[in-house]
C-alpha cells in the first residue's frame, strides 16, 4: 500500500482503535496510559471517562505543554504574528520550536515518578521524537476519520474567543499541518501496532 492510500483511507474511514498493553496499565498500580489521535478525535473524551472508570490521575498534555512552552524563549521573526499571516519560513520556525516543546513536555512525562496509574492524553504523542520510549508503558491511537476529526475540531476551535484571538479562522481543511498529521499519525498507528 503506498503513502497516498494510507493517507485517503485514513481521512474517509475509520479504523479500529490501537490499542496496546492495556491490561498491563490496568493491572498496575502507577503506569501510564498514553491516548492519542487526530485533533478532535475524542482523546479528552476518552482519558475523562478511563479516568474516572478507574479513579485515577489525568494529564492533558495541551495545558502541559502550555506550561512548558513558557520556558521556550519566542524567536523574534515570529513574535506577535497571528498564525494565518505567517510566511512558510515563519511556520517553519514556529512548528519547529513547538515540536520541541512537545518533545521536553513528554520527557518530563516520561521521567517523573507516579504513584498511582496515570493517563496522558494529546495529538502531541504522534509527534514525539522518541516514540519507542513509549513501548514500556500502554498506548490507544484512537481510529476516528480525519475528516471527521478535523470537522470536530474547527467547530470547536472557531468557538474558541482565545484561539480565533491566536491563531485566527484558521479553515483547518487547508492547514498544512492537519495534512502533515495524518501522515503522522498513521505512522505511529503503524509502529504501535508493530510492538504487539
Amino acid at each position: 500500500m503506498n503513502g497516498y492510500q494510507i493517507v485517503s483511507e485514513a481521512i474517509l474511514f475509520s479504523e479500529k482503535d490501537t490499542v496496546y498493553n492495556l491490561d498491563k496499565w490496568k493491572e498496575s498500580k502507577s503506569g501510564l496510559l498514553f491516548i492519542t489521535g487526530y485533533v478532535g478525535s475524542g482523546n479528552s473524551t476518552l482519558a475523562k471517562q478511563v479516568a474516572k472508570k478507574h479513579k485515577t490521575n489525568y494529564i492533558e498534555l495541551d495545558s502541559f505543554v502550555g506550561n512548558v512552552e513558557k520556558t521556550f524563549p519566542e524567536d523574534p521573526k515570529i513574535k506577535n504574528i497571528k498564525y494565518d499571516d505567517m510566511t512558510p519560513e515563519q511556520l517553519d520556525i514556529t512548528n519547529k520550536r513547538w515540536l520541541k516543546v512537545a518533545d521536553a513536555s513528554i520527557n518530563m512525562i516520561l521521567n517523573k515518578r507516579y504513584n498511582r496509574k496515570t493517563i496522558v492524553e494529546g495529538m502531541h504523542l504522534f509527534l514525539y521524537k522518541y516514540p519507542n520510549k513509549l513501548k514500556k508503558h500502554s498506548v490507544i491511537v484512537l481510529g476516528t476519520p480525519a475528516l471527521k476529526s478535523m470537522y470536530r475540531a474547527y467547530k470547536r476551535n472557531i468557538q474558541d474567543k482565545e484561539y480565533v484571538k491566536d491563531y485566527g479562522k484558521i479553515n483547518i481543511f487547508n492547514d498544512i499541518r492537519y495534512n502533515l498529521f495524518i501522515k503522522k499519525v498513521e505512522s505511529f498507528r503503524k509502529l504501535v501496532k508493530s510492538w504487539k
